[in-house]
């Protein structure tokens, strides 16, 4: 555990978030007169950006304290734990009536205000969930299902993207290890398996297809998901509309040659520039938009280069963090976190950790070249 000399500010990062509000700060001065905008706004959104640095400070400084974070994770994926099923419960048992305020619809959002951040939160515990029972997998077992339940009940297709890419990925780095180690029988037996689940369901596929419209039936959830397998476009059917406002993104970076609208609020620039009102729906895209394509390729980078640092730690807690704010980046392209207080805290937890990490090793290197030379 660090002391509280060792928990230091995360000075290159307030220094690119200053500049970044600097720039944002001259834009959105000269804006107005370029594009003669209408009732521009601004303070909204110098508060939420003035309300991000103070969030990923905050998480910077308990992130830096390894004992107290992981307190904190494992209060947040029991927590996310009991959220999620309260919403399982309350669909098995027809009581959503009870607890309207939980679900938009018929979709479960916990105490969300939106679905996918439910969805998304429920997933980001999956990474913890070994670190914090390493030594009970019937515990983890169930928490797992749980959590993977819950979000799908949220009727995120963004969640069962996500679900289906850390099960491949579970697969390439487990077949990996294996075969770095030696073991090619038990390769042998997983393989083979495999090849006898997707046998039997190819031969019983009618029967699926019947388990998944009554599923649809129970809960619309599924239908909703049901569209990434189905010759919909997953991405306009079912409320979904993401490539339009992708577009719109496109054009009004173009509009502004890359340098982005500053502190201006998105809505009332997009709707005088592209006739809507609807944001990016994409990090990346609103971060070019607001911040400029410069700015957020740096970000971009930055993160690049952190988790090629996270990926190489040692550190269960590093690489479960690590895989977190993965799942936080797959989420990103479809929903925006610009603005997301637990987005920004967990990456200051994230940043803290791998630099509190290369400080301990630093400093286990220093000791052991002191203790050679003594000897």
């Amino acid at each position: 555990m660090l002391s509280n000399a060792d928990a230091k500010l995360p000075v290159v990062e307030l220094t690119f978030l200053a500049v970044v509000f600097l720039s944002r700060t001259i834009i959105s001065l000269i804006l107005p007169s370029w594009l003669s905008i209408i009732n521009p706004e601004v303070f909204a959104s110098v508060l939420k950006f003035g309300l991000i640095i103070i969030y990923f400070v905050a998480g910077y400084l308990i992130g830096s304290r390894t004992r107290a974070i992981k307190l904190l994770l494992k209060m947040f994926v029991i927590a996310n734990l009991i959220i999620g099923l309260v919403g399982i419960i309350t669909i098995c048992t027809n009581t959503i009536s009870i607890v309207p305020g939980l679900f938009t619809s018929f979709r479960y959002k916990g105490l969300m205000n939106d679905p996918n951040y439910f969805s998304m939160l429920q997933i980001m515990c999956l990474p913890f969930i070994h670190l914090f029972w390493p030594h009970r997998p019937v515990v983890r077992g169930v928490i797992t299902l749980c959590l993977v339940v819950a979000a799908i009940l949220s009727g995120s297709k963004s969640a069962l993207l996500v679900l289906c890419l850390l099960g491949i990925f579970k697969l390439v780095t487990g077949t990996w290890k294996l075969l770095k180690s030696g073991r090619i029988p038990q390769l042998t037996i997983i393989v083979l398996t495999i090849l006898i689940l997707i046998t039997i369901g190819t031969l019983i596929t009618p029967q699926l297809a019947n388990v998944v419209h009554t599923l649809e039936a129970v809960n619309p959830s599924f239908a909703r998901i049901s569209t990434l397998f189905s010759g919909d476009n997953p991405l306009t059917s079912n409320g979904s509309d993401r490539t339009s406002a992708w577009k719109n993104a496109l054009s009004i970076t173009a509009t502004m040659n890359g340098l982005g609208i500053g502190f201006h609020d998105y809505g009332i620039v997009a709707n005088q520039l592209v006739g809507e009102t609807v944001i990016a729906h994409n990090t990346i895209l609103q971060l070019v938009v607001e911040w400029g394509i410069s700015f957020t390729f740096i970000f971009i980078c930055f993160m690049g280069y952190q988790f090629w640092r996270g990926w190489r730690s040692a550190q269960p807690l590093v690489r479960a963090l690590t895989s977190a704010m993965a799942i936080c980046i797959i989420y990103s392209m479809s929903i925006s976190l610009n603005n997301s207080r637990i987005f920004w805290i967990f990456l200051a937890i994230w940043f803290a950790q791998i630099a509190a990490t290369k400080s301990t090793t630093r400093r286990m290197k220093n000791e052991n070249f002191s203790n050679h030379g003594n000897s």
